[in-house]
């Protein structure tokens, strides 16, 4: 989940935190080859840094563009984008919502649709991130978050199309992945989620976060009183011991969803990461 990761909002920023003394030194030495008759080349280094998670360096620089080379559309995009990452989401908000027209309003609606998701306004994330993937239907990144949303909602199967496309639009990243594994679990399909996250070969601890992320989902979906059955082997998740947080985990991870129906994602995406021989392929699930 741009955000709409697999780690909580409070965990990126405490990873964020741990990150920035590295990722600064060399963003404000990067920064100090701008000229300012190079207004281009500045804005690609506040690009740059806020692609390298350095949110908070780039509100300064996004500051110092605006006293050398005036406002544009695209800097007030990317100053609401460092505002909601480091968590002042009113300013935020106030801007994506002049900004939520004409050409920008793709990428207003994402942000919009970001901040209703982490406040827990699922049905207002579900509105702004379905505009933001109707007007950029190649965007990968708004797909997989509104599939996520999708996710968040206990609407599993609408999350399906949505995740896929994103997985497929940007097969090589973690991220559309790890959203494509977590959506196989919550349908009770573990045993494709361990295969589509093993050979993506993404690490341990991002295997360990998805199963994680499915136990809440489910506790949080499921009725009270359902008591799940075991139907499926989950995940044989590395660096997991038993009895530890992500052995329980991944034990709860093992049991599947009764409630929502089970979906079967598109054959192509399975295929990609099936296995060779034709009669492991015809038992994928």
């Amino acid at each position: 989940m741009k955000h709409t990761p697999i780690l909580p909002r409070r965990a990126r920023q405490r990873l964020l935190a741990t990150t920035l003394a590295v990722l600064l030194p060399a963003a404000v030495a990067a920064s100090e080859a701008v000229q300012p008759r190079e207004p281009a080349m500045y804005l690609q280094l506040i690009e740059q840094m806020q692609a390298q998670g350095a949110w908070f360096a780039s509100l300064a620089h996004i500051q110092a563009y605006r006293q050398q080379h005036g406002d544009s559309p695209a800097l007030q995009l990317r100053l609401a984008d460092a505002l909601r990452q480091t968590e002042q989401d009113e300013q935020a908000a106030e801007i994506y919502r002049r900004l939520n027209r004409g050409p920008t309003q793709a990428a207003a609606s994402h942000g919009l649709g970001l901040i209703a998701m982490a406040q827990g306004q699922t049905a207002q994330a579900l509105e702004h991130l379905g505009t933001a993937a109707r007007l950029s239907p190649l965007k990968a990144d708004y797909l997989g978050d509104l599939g996520y949303a999708h996710l968040l909602g206990g609407n599993y199967p609408a999350a399906r199309a949505p995740l896929a496309q994103a997985a497929e639009l940007n097969p090589g990243d973690g991220r559309s992945i790890a959203n494509l594994a977590l959506w196989q679990m919550l349908v009770g399909n573990n045993s494709a989620a361990e295969q589509i996250m093993r050979q993506a070969q993404l690490p341990a601890s991002t295997q360990q976060a998805v199963a994680a992320q499915a136990v809440r989902l489910r506790q949080q979906h499921l009725p009270a009183a359902a008591v799940p059955a075991a139907t499926d082997h989950g995940p044989t998740l590395p660096n997991a011991a038993p009895g530890s947080t992500a052995g329980a985990a991944m034990q709860l991870a093992q049991q599947p969803v009764n409630q929502p129906p089970r979906v079967q994602p598109p054959v192509s995406m399975l295929e990609r990461f099936a296995p060779s021989t034709s009669s492991q392929q015809g038992n994928t699930p």
